[in-house]
């Protein structure tokens, strides 16, 4: 019998005045490449918390 591991990440939208929020990433295989800001779900965090804490770590 196969066991799966599962976990959420969120990716947020965010435009203002027509332009799209995105970031660069600077590590990791897809460096150098632009992405939505986002990330994995800590244990205890709701999906909305989630996205804050990712948006504001990758943002300031």
């Amino acid at each position: 019998m196969s066991v799966y591991a599962t976990h959420f990440g969120v990716y947020g939208v965010h435009f203002r005045e027509r332009k799209l929020l995105c970031i660069n990433k600077n590590t990791g295989p897809y460096k150098n490449r632009f992405d939505l800001p986002g990330g994995s779900q800590k244990q205890t965090e709701s999906l909305i918390d989630t996205l804050k804490r990712e948006v504001m770590e990758e943002t300031g």
